[in-house]
C-alpha cells in the first residue's frame, strides 16, 4: 500500500477500496455459500476465504474434520520430521554467579576486605 503513495497524494480511498474488497472476498459482509455457483468456486479457492469464511463453515459443521488440512499439507509434519537432525541441542554454558550489590567484587579473597573498607 505505500507503494500508492509515491503516485499519489492520498491514500486513504485506496486503503478503503482494498479493505472493503477483501472484506466482501473473505465473506465477512455477505457469507461466500450466498455467491451463484461459479462464482462461488472461485471465490472459495481465494485466500480471503480463510479469514472469515473457512472457520465460520468449520463451525456450523458445513467442512467435516477431514477437510480441515488440505492433502497438499498433510505430508508437512513427517517431511519436517525426516529433515531434522537426529543430534541434540547444544547446552548452554552456565551462568557465572554474581553478587547481590552492583559494582562489588564476588564474595571471598582480599578483593572483597578492600570493598569493605
Amino acid at each position: 500500500m505505500n507503494t500508492i503513495a509515491f503516485w499519489t497524494l492520498e491514500t486513504f480511498a485506496i486503503q478503503l477500496i482494498v479493505r472493503w474488497v477483501s472484506d466482501i472476498l473473505g465473506g465477512q459482509i455477505v457469507p461466500l455459500i450466498f455467491f451463484p455457483g461459479f462464482l462461488q468456486k472461485i471465490v472459495l479457492a481465494l485466500p480471503f476465504a480463510a479469514v472469515y469464511s473457512t472457520p465460520l463453515l468449520i463451525y456450523v459443521g458445513t467442512i467435516p474434520p477431514s477437510s480441515y488440512v488440505p492433502r497438499s499439507q498433510r505430508n508437512w509434519p513427517g517431511a519436517q520430521a525426516s529433515r531434522s537432525s537426529p543430534r541434540p541441542l547444544a547446552r548452554r554454558p552456565p551462568a557465572r554467579r554474581r553478587s547481590g550489590r552492583l559494582g562489588a567484587p564476588p564474595l571471598g579473597g582480599s578483593a572483597n576486605r578492600r570493598w569493605l573498607s
